[in-house]
């Protein structure tokens, strides 16, 4: 029986053997195979990951004598020269088995139609699961280690990638007609992040747009420009990563904004992106549309949390599946990138969609040498973090439900949450509780404070509530709106 792991507990992996799930528990003097080499499983279990493939063998099926645990170098990476739909039938030469199929795609189970153009595929035709990946690196070949002749890894776009396949190495090494140092180049990454496929993408919308967060001068200390001074630019990217490009000119008037990377030998030149006038309105996350245009299945939507013009800026990526907000204003939205011809949305930019903010419960006050409140402690997700700007806010108190803001400078921001409604809940599940004939959304990352004690809160999960024994829970939201609200902070009593 070959097997697909999904994770491992103990001496248990749970797994998929041709589109049916199971799981396996391994005495620890289990005989295994690994790397050419016999062993127990106890002295190989640190190889067995989410991804491992293992294959069982015994007299009869159930009664497994020992197994064979693959390297990850198994099964060779195939680049998707299409976008798939379900009814492909080959999988760049390889005949695809339907029946039974599991398809993983960046982690999430996916289907067939989700493989796009230039993905990573691993297909394991002995347990029939593929596992996709997407990530793509597109910059300046900027360096190789530990010489371009011998590459085991390299620099592009300002961060280090191991080559994880020859197909790369062949591509970045010293060979003829490899990429140089200096080129434009598009890393294609596998498994663990790894470079599989290095190649030239004349039209890679998502992975050539970013955000400015910074920008400065430096001395080159590796690469073709050792020793020089060079101009650069933090970049935030579609990957959820800030990447250093080295650029052309100063770009101070561009933090903060959104960006086409554009290159013109081994330097990027920043095109700043204009402000769109429309587009904006419903947010449909079932039909993934804004406004009634389509957004892509791999769009980035990358929301801006903080900045301050011409010096920094933060961002941090959203996850459609996973948000909250209804609609985007016209002052929300910041930046539009479209990625085929149809106009459907591959990048979205927006400010103040969904609150980045942390939620907890004032614990205690901190007071100044002459004793005004001078700070607040704040009780949040099961630890104590503290305010301290030499300020009072006005009618907060030890007990109240807080938002705030984590900075590099410190947290800021703090203000009260609105109290939506109290009572006994009714019902209660992962995202929505009910008191008495009223039904509220829960907010992913909810808080749920028991605050009977002052001395010393109890954070409960949103399960444990139904079945907790107390006097009166309280819903908060960062919205006065009833009808709009989302409970952040749930407190009983």
């Amino acid at each position: 029986m070959s097997v697909y792991v999904n994770g491992i507990t103990d001496n248990t992996i749970n797994y998929i053997s041709n589109g049916n799930t199971g799981s396996y528990r391994f005495d620890n003097n289990f005989t295994v195979y690994y790397a050419g080499e016999k062993s127990t499983f106890s002295q190989q279990k640190s190889s067995i990951k989410a991804g491992t493939d293992i294959t069982l063998y015994g007299e009869s099926y159930g009664n497994w004598s020992f197994a064979l645990i693959s390297e990850d170098d198994d099964i060779a990476p195939k680049i998707a020269s299409h976008d798939y739909s379900l009814s492909d039938t080959n999988l760049e030469g390889t005949t695809i088995v339907s029946s039974g199929l599991t398809v993983y795609r960046d982690g999430k189970a996916a289907s067939i139609d989700d493989i796009q153009l230039n993905d990573v595929v691993y297909y394991n035709t002995r347990t029939n699961v593929m596992d996709v990946y997407s990530d793509k690196v597109t910059g300046i070949y900027y360096d190789a280690q530990p010489s371009k002749a011998y590459v085991e890894s390299v620099t592009v776009g300002g961060k280090s990638y191991e080559i994880g396949y020859d197909a790369a190495a062949n591509a970045l090494n010293a060979t003829p007609g490899s990429f140089e140092i200096g080129d434009r180049v598009t890393l294609l990454l596998g498994k663990d992040d790894k470079a599989v496929f290095a190649v030239e993408l004349s039209d890679t919308a998502i992975g050539s747009y970013g955000v400015v967060l910074s920008v400065g001068e430096q001395i080159a200390e590796t690469g073709a420009n050792e020793g020089s001074s060079e101009l650069y630019a933090d970049i935030f990217m579609t990957d959820g990563e800030s990447h250093r490009i080295i650029v052309d000119r100063e770009y101070d008037s561009s933090i903060g904004s959104l960006v086409r990377i554009d290159y013109n030998g081994s330097k990027a030149t920043l095109v700043k992106q204009s402000k769109p006038s429309s587009g904006y309105g419903e947010l449909d996350k079932v039909n993934r549309t804004l406004n009634g245009k389509s957004i892509m299945k791999n769009a980035a939507i990358i929301q801006r949390t903080y900045y301050e013009e011409e010096k920094t800026a933060e961002c941090e990526l959203l996850d459609l599946d996973t948000m909250t907000a209804k609609s985007i204003s016209s002052a929300q939205l910041l930046g539009v990138v479209t990625g085929n011809s149809f106009g459907d949305i591959s990048i979205l930019f927006v400010e103040d969609v969904e609150t980045t903010a942390s939620f907890g419960v004032v614990s205690s006050t901190i007071k100044a040498g002459d004793g005004t409140v001078s700070g607040y402690n704040i009780y949040s997700n099961s630890s104590i973090v503290t305010y301290d700007q030499g300020i009072t806010i006005a009618g907060l108190s030890v007990g109240m439900p807080v938002m705030y803001k984590n900075t590099s400078s410190g947290l800021s921001d703090l203000t009260r949450l609105y109290e939506i409604d109290s009572g006994d809940i009714s019902a209660v599940d992962a995202t929505r509780v009910m008191i008495g004939d009223s039904v509220y959304n829960v907010s992913p990352n909810v808080q749920v404070v028991d605050v009977s004690n002052t001395g010393s809160y109890i954070t409960l999960s949103i399960d444990e509530l139904e079945n907790y024994d107390y006097s009166k829970a309280t819903l908060y939201s960062d919205t006065s709106a009833v009808s709009a609200s989302i409970i952040r902070v749930i407190t009983v009593r």
